[in-house]
């Protein structure tokens, strides 16, 4: 679970047929040091947490999760706001309480052996080095995943290995009984049941980005941001500068600018980013290019999930420099855009009907370069789906 060069400090908790770890590598560790024991509630409870809880607590993230499930149990679980992915050990019932936030930032993977044993990880890799898990890929997962046809998130890459679903919780005890829970579902039924004008939707929208944003800067140190030119990142960006400026802390902006490719210039985000920059003077900005295009299309991927893991992704890259600069929490308005624009998905036929011929033209010669195929063809491929009854251009 350690990639080379890091040493983070460990706790445990060894108890009977229970066995807990956790590696905490925002801090710095002696290897000759012994392992810490695990935070421990008042009962003997027991937690191994991957967790940022949103509301801010004189105590740490871990004893605040604690004090809830001693006094509730699953019932509290639904007053977390915040990414976590942790597991409980409650040595009066003999029982083992895994749960994951409703989004499912945080990573948490198991698999069971009836008869035998229970193993859990943040991540399969994990698993695999206990010896109980073969390394075998799924490969209904793999074709999906291509497909863009997922939609079972309990399903792994590899064979015998689940996630925990986003908004569950998993209750196993000492006899290999289990109980599965929700405790927290987005409720497709409640949508538009607010009636509201635009003016008070957008204000209402406003103050809840904005409280988020605040809700997650950490209390010390500088924080960074992607400001990428799109209405998401640039939000971000511009909100936790404006949060952190009476505090004196600085916003480190990250961007990604195209490479050039052969004698083709990519426009990129730039005249979008600059009035950001020029609105929000004090943020440090840190443009960044790939240093091999294909680096972006084809990387060196993780072993264990399907992200890039390439040291030389420029998203690798950038996260590495802002742990550098001293920054632990990254915003970023990736995957916001999951709409008509995503992954610039008809922008091109925007391009067609709003006149900008000459934005398009030096778009579609770059791609046909790039993709090895005719002009014609490329503005097929990327037109022609958007202006028919079914795109999303009428």
């Amino acid at each position: 679970m350690i990639q080379p060069g890091l040493r983070p400090r460990i706790a445990k908790c060894v108890d009977g047929p229970i066995a807990l770890a956790m590696l905490d590598f925002a801090a710095k560790s002696d290897e000759r040091k012994p392992a810490t024991n695990l935070p421990q509630g008042p009962s003997g409870l027991s937690l191994a947490a991957d967790i940022r809880l949103d509301a801010p607590d004189e105590c740490t993230d871990d004893f605040s999760l604690l004090a809830l499930l001693e006094q509730g149990g699953t019932n509290n679980i639904e007053q977390l706001a915040g990414d976590f992915a942790f597991a409980a050990w409650d040595p009066r019932h003999r029982t083992l309480l895994l749960a994951r936030d409703g989004m499912g930032v945080r990573p948490l993977f198991l698999a069971q052996r009836p008869g035998s044993a229970f193993v859990f990880a943040s991540l399969p890799r994990g698993l695999h080095a206990s010896g109980l898990i073969s390394k075998k890929l799924e490969q209904s997962f793999i074709v999906n995943e291509l497909l863009l046809q997922s939609n079972q998130p309990q399903h792994s890459l590899f064979s015998g290995v689940e996630r925990l679903i986003p908004g569950d919780w998993l209750r196993v005890a000492q006899d290999g009984k289990s109980e599965q829970g929700q405790h927290w579902r987005l409720n497709p039924a409640t949508a538009g049941r607010l009636k509201i004008n635009a003016k008070d939707a957008a204000a209402e929208l406003s103050t809840l980005i904005s409280a988020a944003v605040s809700r997650r800067l950490p209390a010390t140190g500088p924080v960074a941001s992607h400001l990428s030119g799109g209405m998401d990142s640039c939000a971000l960006a511009i909100l936790a500068a404006r949060a952190l400026r009476p505090l004196g802390r600085d916003l480190l902006a990250y961007s990604l600018l195209p490479t050039p490719f052969n004698e083709h210039a990519f426009g990129g985000a730039g005249q979008f980013i600059a009035p950001v920059l020029r609105q929000e003077p004090d943020m440090m900005w840190f443009p960044m290019q790939a240093e091999d295009p294909l680096a972006c299309v084809l990387p060196k991927m993780d072993e264990d999930q399907l992200f890039p893991a390439d040291p030389s992704h420029p998203e690798v890259r950038i996260m590495a420099d802002a742990s550098v600069r001293g920054a632990q929490t990254l915003f970023s308005g990736w995957g916001g855009d999951e709409g008509a624009s995503y992954n610039h998905r008809g922008v091109l036929a925007e391009a067609l009907l709003t006149w900008h011929w000459g934005y398009l033209t030096r778009e579609l010669r770059a791609m046909a370069a790039q993709r090895q195929k005719s002009v014609a063809r490329t503005a097929w491929s990327e037109i022609a789906p958007y202006l028919g009854e079914d795109g999303y251009m009428h």
